[in-house]
């Protein structure tokens, strides 16, 4: 151990916020701010576990009030806050407790949710905290997003939140309870990221987002909930808020990004990153990362990139077939309704660094509505064929409508030269009419190639001069034919059109040029 007086203090400030939390969390909490330094969390552990056995250490800093604080016996909830009656306990987290509760004045009879600061936790950061959830809260008003109805603080003065409450399980569950499949799981995926939009318009970065957070009620309806962790983007800079303590140890593990791993800045792009852990368990039924323990996961959050959906979603612990069941399909049709657009929007929304993510909610929650729609998706290479396979998958009568047009004028000249070979050999048919009556063939494939809705100019091209060639051939042959020469400065005009379609401006000009000068007897 290195006796600096830098490191000293490092250590003291790292030993400390661990005491701040329960002793089931500190584990992970020192995984995230060692992961690249052993010696430093050998450090922080021996001191934890030194305290644990009573041995106080760092020039009696706040370790002993804190410790007792964690023993101290629970006071009991109160029977009334504000306005309202509480009725029972519906969970707790670092801040405080939630209770359900219902207005007891008689003016109307509404349930709703309380959010109360405990009393062992009433200190300046939690307080700080709490009110600034509220404020939040305040400027936030979506449908998707439970509403804040009322405030105020108790008489021995600590803070609560009234609040809407929702009757809903977490998304993940209300999708598997109710068997929905991939692209029921992506629309009702939707109206979350409609909400964290909202957020992220009013300047406020969520950094906690995950399934117990997003309840789905009865009706299908989604609610975004706890705003504790949220941070107030400064309005006048672009920068990444400044990383500080409380944000070090204020996230789910789980569900965390790389930059909060790190305890660096956090953005937009961190809650963009948290939604796409969300809708990767969404289809998959797995985490970006698998490994054993969490630590681990931290670890590989950092160091490499997110298995893909697609892989990730197959398994040899046999739960496979399940998470297929799940999701209303076999595992082999659910693997490849993974691969291709669902793996590229994840890995996008997923990627270790934040500016190569989306760059908005916004952004992630429209590639997902075009691949709902059978669009090509922006996190794809938009090549060629991508683009005419996404056309033919969603407009498939079009497409064989297409095919139709493309295939039938080849036929028509196919059987226009068979049968002109079959009327010279009878001596029906002339070799020139042959030709006028194949050019005309080919014209009429050059025109449909270049008016589909997938146009094919440089086909259309090809097909257009082939034409010419031949007109070119009649009309020297028979200068003084009215129609021959008509029908070779219409052809040499489609041409010109085509040849300026596809970039060769000088040919369609000079081409233009010489159907002018062509005199018509």
């Amino acid at each position: 151990m290195s006796n600096s007086p830098e490191r000293y203090q490092k250590v003291k400030s790292i030993f400390n916020r661990a005491l701040d939390l329960p002793a089931e969390h500190r584990a992970v909490f020192l995984a995230q701010v060692c992961w690249n330094d052993d010696a430093l969390r050998r450090e922080v552990e021996a001191l934890l576990h030194s305290d644990d056995q009573s041995t106080l250490f760092l020039d009696n800093s706040p370790v002993e009030s804190v410790s007792k604080l964690f023993e101290a016996p629970e006071a009991p909830p109160p029977n009334r806050v504000g306005q309202y009656e509480i009725q029972r306990e519906l969970g707790r987290g670092g801040m405080g407790a939630v209770y359900l509760a219902s207005r007891a004045d008689d003016q109307y009879r509404k349930q709703v949710a309380i959010k109360l600061v405990l009393r062992d936790r009433d200190n300046a950061n939690v307080t700080e905290r709490f009110l600034r959830e509220r404020q939040i809260l305040a400027n936030l008003d979506h449908p998707n997003i439970a509403a804040l109805l009322d405030g105020g603080a108790t008489p021995d003065g600590l803070p609560y939140l009234v609040m809407e409450y929702v009757e809903g399980e977490a998304i993940d569950t209300y999708c598997d309870r109710n068997e929905l499949d991939l692209l029921a799981r992506l629309r009702l995926f939707l109206p979350v990221c409609a909400a964290v939009q909202h957020a992220h318009q009013n300047l406020v970065i969520h950094r906690d987002l995950k399934p117990n957070n997003i309840l789905v009620k009865r009706d299908g309806t989604v609610k975004l909930l706890d705003f504790g962790i949220a941070k107030l983007l400064n309005p006048n800079s672009a920068q990444p808020l400044e990383r500080t303590a409380t944000g070090l140890r204020m996230m789910t593990p789980e569900f965390a990004s790389p930059e909060q791993v790190r305890g660096d800045g956090v953005t937009t792009a961190t809650d963009v990153y948290q939604l796409g852990v969300v809708l990767f368990n969404l289809l998959t039924g797995r985490h970006p990362y698998v490994f054993d323990d969490r630590a681990a996961v931290l670890q590989a959050m950092v160091t490499r990139d997110a298995d893909k959906a697609s892989q990730a979603v197959v398994r040899s612990d046999g739960s496979t077939e399940t998470v297929a069941k799940l999701r209303h399909a076999h595992p082999k049709k659910l693997q490849a309704s993974l691969e291709g657009d669902l793996d590229c929007i994840l890995q996008r929304a997923l990627d270790r660094n934040p500016t190569s993510r989306y760059a908005s909610v916004a952004q992630f929650a429209e590639d997902i509505r075009r691949y709902l729609a059978g669009l090509p998706v922006i996190a794809r290479k938009q090549s060629t064929p991508y683009v005419v396979a996404k056309f033919f998958q969603r407009n498939k009568t079009a497409a064989a409508f297409v095919a139709f047009l493309l295939i039938v004028p080849m036929i028509v000249v196919a059987l226009a030269v068979n049968q002109a070979q079959r009327a010279i050999q009878n001596g029906e048919l002339s070799v020139r009419a042959v030709e006028r009556q194949l050019a005309r063939a080919y014209e009429t494939l050059g025109e449909t190639q270049a008016r589909v809705n997938t146009p094919d100019l440089p086909a259309a091209l090809r097909s257009q001069q082939q034409a010419l060639r031949l007109r070119q051939q009649l009309a020297e042959a028979s200068p003084k034919d009215a129609d021959l020469q008509k029908e070779l400065v219409t052809n040499m005009n489609a041409v010109a059109d085509l040849l300026q379609q596809t970039g060769d401006v000088a040919q369609a000009d000079l081409l233009r040029a010489k159907a002018k000068a062509i005199r018509i007897p």
